[in-house]
């Protein structure tokens, strides 16, 4: 595998020199041109920049050879969907218990915090959460960092590196609650931002995990728009867990595991009784 730092220059120098030869391998690239191409940054199915870009089919792919497949991929055809847009939709749902409530976020939406949060203000003082992410594939970062907030006081939630800049770091509000337990279910239906908040609380030592390895995605991606109708999507960035490891690739581990043919539900519940009357002294 190229180093990255050879890597950053050899793409450089292909971009120019393929923008360079364009001109003799794709139409003009003057006003009246298809080729300025809308360009959207895409945080983990979330938040969106979008800006005015040209990138050459030419130089996209020698970028591509020459920082290696991990970096990105080519994908050919006008039929391809766009990015789905993401509206505020009732992403929670809750299963109340004596001991212990779950609380199901199928997918992090407009509002998916606030609800979390609504439902938190319930809880009685024998009353341990189950936090259940089960087949969660992501959604808005920012409903995820502020789920996350809801059980964490000031501590890091993940950080963003990115081949363009300095790395960012994404810290709790200090409006969480601890003074429950936490239980965080996943499997390998759980990814993207879902995954950022179960690291987020496993690596504090605020939730323990049960269920089964995640599914390991959560990338920043850059998408490019071609003339041709094709799709350049690169991976420009890495969200990072607390301890600083990679989520991407790697997954979550739970401290709990549960077999794919086991009662995943009903292992979180015993943990999350079992916890609560530790914290709570009942």
């Amino acid at each position: 595998m190229i180093k990255r730092s050879t890597a950053y220059l050899a793409a450089g120098l292909m971009l120019i020199f393929g923008i360079a030869i364009s001109n003799f391998v794709l139409p003009d690239r003057s006003s009246n041109s298809a080729l300025p191409a809308i360009t959207q940054l895409i945080i983990n199915e979330g938040y969106g920049i979008t800006e005015q870009r040209t990138l050459t089919k030419v130089a996209a792919e020698s970028m591509l050879r020459a920082a290696g497949d991990q970096w990105g991929s080519y994908q050919q055809g006008s039929d391809l969907p766009d990015e789905p847009a993401i509206v505020r939709t009732e992403t929670v749902s809750v299963t109340p218990f004596k001991r212990a409530v779950v609380i199901k976020i199928s997918y992090f939406s407009v509002g998916t915090a606030n609800q979390v949060k609504r439902e938190i203000r319930n809880l009685t003082n024998a009353q341990g959460v189950v936090l259940d992410l089960r087949n969660n594939r992501g959604g808005l970062l920012a409903e995820a960092v502020a789920t996350a907030s809801l059980f964490l006081a000031d501590e890091l939630i993940t950080t963003v590196t990115s081949r363009k800049a300095e790395p960012v770091t994404l810290y709790a509000d200090k409006s969480g609650r601890k003074d429950f337990s936490v239980v965080v279910l996943i499997d390998a239906g759980t990814a993207s931002s879902a995954e950022i908040v179960a690291s987020a609380l496993q690596d504090h030592g605020r939730a323990v995990v049960v269920g089964s390895r995640s599914y390991g995605k959560a990338s920043v991606q850059e998408t490019f728009q071609l003339p041709d109708g094709s799709k350049l999507l690169l991976t420009v960035g890495r969200f990072i867990r607390p301890t600083g490891n990679e989520i991407d690739g790697n997954g979550i581990t739970p401290d709990v595991p549960v077999a794919a043919t086991g009662d995943a539900l009903k292992m979180a519940l015993n943990v999350a009784v079992g916890l609560n009357a530790a914290v709570s002294g009942r």
